[in-house]
């Protein structure tokens, strides 16, 4: 009965918070609050160490980074990305002679209005999901290495799989660099513009007016020569009936990042939804005088992708997860996104076996973790938010299944009674896990090893497989810490880490005999 009032009171607190939808800064670790009604506690120890996740699988992920990203704990990460590009309908049909005009690649960045101007019309914009700050030397070729969709070697019964350490594959397979724009900006210099993007028509006096304002994009100008053989020319010919045939022939583009020159150490990344990027292609058909006014051919950046991650590991950090002690713990954690590092917890049987003999009613369970401020420094951006899973299972635990909480306006910021989420205030993180640990006590489930990893995003719980056999991590990592660059620094479970040492924390009464 106790377990049906506590499960009702959560989603009739969430939905009162749904309701309001309001901007709080800190919701996770206050939301169901600290006062636990004179209920008795005990603090159990934990065991929690590193492990160095290496190459990850990196295909088709929902949202992909881009850019070089230099954080001072971590080191470098430079980011690059391969996708094929599909046809918006089968065979399509063309009127003679077709001429290219120009070609453009556009793909939206996240970002946010933060003004508006109602004399001007002009429109000012934040980027969302972006780090460091600098130039970037950007390369857009056509590759020339096929994404399967299904592994030969396993005589195609099963999914194909790319790793985020494939950059090789790609550097040898491609073709010309299609970003040839002779602005700078385009390519050598490229910067990840927070302007909006402005189109232009013709008016009926003949002149150049501003057409729509759009957020801000990538757009850049591709070679039109290379377009207007690979779709209009002779090569072409049977190459455009579907997508199967088209992306044998055309296989997709390659983004090559580097240093820019003028940028030799620095540089930024961004997350990118590339699925939702295009490349239309301008062309005018028909003969001389008579020829047709512009029309449009529109390629989608969809099918097959992978992203590719290259890691200049620091040396601290590096000894920090290279010289984990999976029995005693390590004093601090080093929580990494991409094909980074994910920390490993151990709850004592014996504490769980003594919770059992005393007869308890758990009441609340909650994991707390303190971020590492002699290492990490105030200005690196924290992760918003930890994931933790069960690592045998590859899942995420019963009290993520069970926590319907929503909230409408910003979804990364659902499951709030799980929690995770970070408090900057305190500079903690707790995780609630009282269904998890119940369920230890009272149902005798098997005490498994958890996962924690920073998330980008809480509803993405797929996990990803390692490319080398990983036994501690049961092969596998979760997606949504393959999506965020950033990484977190945080107290263990050591006698070293003092007071700020990682524990857990249970509420409970005790049931009448």
């Amino acid at each position: 009965m106790r377990k049906r009032i506590y499960s009702v009171l959560a989603v009739v607190l969430g939905l009162a918070f749904v309701a309001c939808d309001k901007d709080f800064n800190e919701i996770g670790s206050d939301f169901v609050g600290d006062d636990h009604f004179n209920l008795e506690s005990v603090t159990v120890p934990l065991v929690a160490y590193d492990v160095k996740a290496g190459a990850v699988q990196s295909n088709n992920l929902p949202v992909n980074p881009l850019g070089i990203y230099n954080h001072s704990v971590f080191g470098k990460t430079t980011a690059s990305f391969v996708t094929q590009v599909q046809l918006v309908g089968s065979n399509p049909q063309f009127d003679e002679n077709p001429e290219v005009t120009r070609v453009e690649l556009t793909v939206p960045y996240f970002s946010h209005r933060t003004e508006f101007d109602s004399e001007t019309g002009v429109t000012t914009y934040k980027l969302d999901s972006i780090y460091g700050e600098g130039k970037i030397n950007l390369k857009v070729y056509e590759s020339t290495y096929y994404l399967r969709d299904f592994d030969p070697a396993s005589n195609f019964t099963q999914a194909q799989k790319y790793y985020s350490d494939q950059s090789v594959d790609f550097d040898g397979n491609h073709g010309i660099q299609l970003n040839d724009d002779t602005s700078a900006d385009q390519n050598d210099e490229f910067f990840f513009d927070p302007a909006e993007v402005l189109t232009y028509r013709t008016n009926s006096d003949g002149e150049q007016v501003i057409d729509k304002r759009l957020a801000p994009m990538m757009k850049l100008n591709l070679n039109k020569d290379f377009f207007q053989e690979k779709i209009f020319g002779s090569s072409a010919s049977g190459q455009l009936v579907n997508n199967n045939q088209f992306q044998q022939y055309f296989k997709g583009l390659y983004f090559k990042v580097s240093h820019a020159a003028s940028n030799p150490t620095g540089g930024a990344l961004s997350m990118i939804n590339f699925k939702q990027g295009k490349i239309t292609i301008y062309y005018k058909a028909g003969e001389g005088d008579e020829r047709d006014d512009e029309k449009t051919f529109v390629l989608n950046l969809t099918g097959n992708s992978v992203s590719l991650l290259e890691n200049e590991d620091n040396p601290t950090y590096l000894a920090g997860v290279t010289n984990s002690d999976p029995i005693l713990g390590d004093s601090r954690l080093y929580l990494k996104g991409g094909s980074g590092s994910v920390g490993v917890i151990k709850i004592p049987q014996e504490d769980i076996d003594q919770l059992k003999n005393q007869n308890l009613l758990i009441n609340d369970a909650s994991i707390f973790i303190t971020v590492d401020r002699t290492v990490l420094p105030e200005d690196a951006p924290n992760p918003f938010r930890i994931y933790i899973y069960d690592i045998n299972k590859k899942q995420p635990l019963i009290d993520y299944i069970a926590d319907a909480t929503e909230f409408v306006s910003k979804p990364q910021k659902n499951k709030y009674i799980h929690d995770g989420i970070y408090n900057k205030a305190s500079d903690k993180y707790r995780i609630r896990i009282t269904n998890h640990i119940r369920d230890l006590v009272d149902k005798d489930s098997t005490n498994v090893n958890l996962g924690i990893a920073i998330t980008s995003d809480i509803r993405n719980y797929g996990m990803m497989k390692t490319r080398t056999d990983n036994a501690e991590l049961n092969n596998s990592v979760p997606l949504t810490k393959i999506t965020d660059p950033r990484g977190t620094v945080v107290y263990g479970s050591t006698p070293e880490a003092g007071e700020n040492r990682m524990y857990l924390k249970i509420y409970y009464t005790r049931r009448s005999e």
